[in-house]
């Protein structure tokens, strides 16, 4: 992977020594931050959608080769947010019909 998104580390609290240290991206369908390893090739993380312009992760990727319309992880917190203004209670439609 060629620009990763971001960077991660983790340690251990009480020696204070790094345990892990990793290149990540955030998949822009479902949020969830993914550690990219070395030379690895991007299909192996997940992929990439040509809708939205954003990598995803392995789960989203999978649930879009089964059909499932791109709808970003912020689009559904601003329908939300839109719905929950009008005084309705939030159901995520698109997780009760795609599953």
């Amino acid at each position: 992977m060629k620009n990763p998104q971001g960077y991660a580390h983790t340690w251990d609290r009480e020696t204070g020594v790094i345990l892990k240290e990793a290149d990540t991206f955030t998949c822009k369908h479902c949020n969830k931050v993914t550690f990219v390893k070395p030379f690895c090739d991007p299909a192996d993380l997940g992929g990439h959608c040509c809708v939205c312009d954003g990598l995803i992760c392995r789960d989203c990727n999978y649930k879009r080769s089964l059909g499932k319309p791109c709808v970003p992880f912020m689009k559904r917190l601003e329908r939300q947010e839109e719905h929950l203004e009008r005084g309705g209670m939030f159901i995520d439609v698109d997780h009760f019909e795609n599953g």
